[in-house]
C-alpha cells in the first residue's frame, strides 16, 4: 500500500465515527476550490446535509513547494484546510504557508521501522 493511502486509512480510522469521511483519491472526485483534496470530512447525517467542515491535502513527496498553489485555493475555500505532512517537513511546510499567505491548519505523521504510520500528531 503507498505511503498515502496508509495516511488516508490511519486518519479514516480515527474519525470515522464522528464525521462522513471521504477517500477524493479515486476516480470519482469531489472538487473543491478547483481542487481535489485528498480527503474531505462532512458533518455527520442526520440530518441530510453537504456541509464539508474540513479539507486534507496529504504530502508524500520531499517537495512540499510544487503544492503550494493548491493550498492556496483550498486556504481559501469556506471549509479548514489541514495539510498533512512528514514529521521531518513540518517546520518547512509551516514556513511555506507563511511566507505565501495560505489559510491552513496542520498534522504531521510518523512510520514505524515496518512502514506503518505509527502516530498523526494535530496542530
Amino acid at each position: 500500500m503507498q505511503e498515502k493511502a496508509k495516511v488516508i486509512a490511519y486518519i479514516r480510522e480515527q474519525y470515522k465515527d464522528r464525521f462522513r469521511v471521504f477517500d477524493n483519491t479515486g476516480a470519482d472526485k469531489k472538487v473543491i476550490a478547483g481542487q481535489f483534496p485528498d480527503m474531505i470530512f462532512m458533518q455527520k447525517e442526520p440530518p441530510p446535509n453537504n456541509n464539508i467542515l474540513f479539507t486534507f491535502k496529504i504530502e508524500t513527496t520531499n517537495r512540499l513547494v510544487d503544492s503550494v498553489s493548491e493550498w492556496q485555493a483550498l486556504g481559501g475555500a469556506p471549509s479548514t484546510l489541514y495539510i498533512v505532512v512528514k514529521r521531518e517537513q513540518l517546520d518547512e511546510a509551516k514556513k511555506l504557508v507563511s511566507a505565501t499567505g495560505v489559510k491552513a491548519h496542520f498534522a504531521s505523521y510518523g512510520m514505524d521501522d515496518k512502514g506503518e504510520i505509527a502516530q498523526i500528531r494535530y496542530e
